[in-house]
């Protein structure tokens, strides 16, 4: 195998979970709303990939693309986190989960904001809501991208496209936002 799609998807998966442990047992007194929102924030496909650029240095991953995208970082984040799971166990990851994502100078530095949760509100206000749908996947299944439309009512407002369907749902809610507002 020349890739690490197999650690990435295991990567991400224990980042989810070791995040959502974290979240659950440090927010007692939170609700399900906001544990799912700052799970979502914490693993955001921007955060990742900000985290595993000041982590990794372009001339560490190996590669036969032109240029390094910006998503590059953060799939490499994720299989190093499989790689140290696997090497070291659960207690290692964790504590490498903590330091380098959940207590990230990078996240510190900018807020995530939820452009699908301000559309529902302002829709609410107009007694309506934003429908999303999956209206077209591009490209290898490592290089998926995934294009998704706003609805408001039975009107197509936007649509967007991103590599995760989260990416190009809230990318098309901040269009559809500018339009409603």
């Amino acid at each position: 195998m020349d890739n690490n799609e197999r650690l990435e998807f295991l990567g991400d998966s224990i980042l989810n979970q070791i995040i959502s442990e974290e979240l659950f047992h440090n927010h007692k007194k939170q609700g399900e709303g906001f544990l799912s929102k700052e799970r979502a924030r914490l693993v955001s496909r921007k955060h990742l990939n900000q985290i595993g650029k000041s982590l990794i240095k372009e001339s560490q991953i190996k590669n036969k693309l032109e240029r390094v995208s910006e998503r590059i970082y953060g799939n490499t984040l994720e299989a190093i986190i499989a790689a140290i799971y696997i090497d070291k166990g659960k207690d290692f990851v964790k504590k490498f989960i903590k330091e380098k994502v959940i207590n990230s100078p990078v996240m510190k530095k900018e807020a995530f904001f939820d452009y699908k949760t301000e559309l529902q509100k302002a829709l609410h206000k107009k007694k309506s809501e934003p429908k999303y749908k999956l209206i077209k996947t591009d490209g290898p299944d490592h290089k998926k991208q995934f294009t998704i439309a706003v609805f408001v009512g039975k009107r197509r407002t936007s649509s967007a496209t991103g590599f995760s369907i989260k990416e190009a749902e809230q990318e098309a809610a901040k269009k559809t936002l500018n339009i409603v507002l």
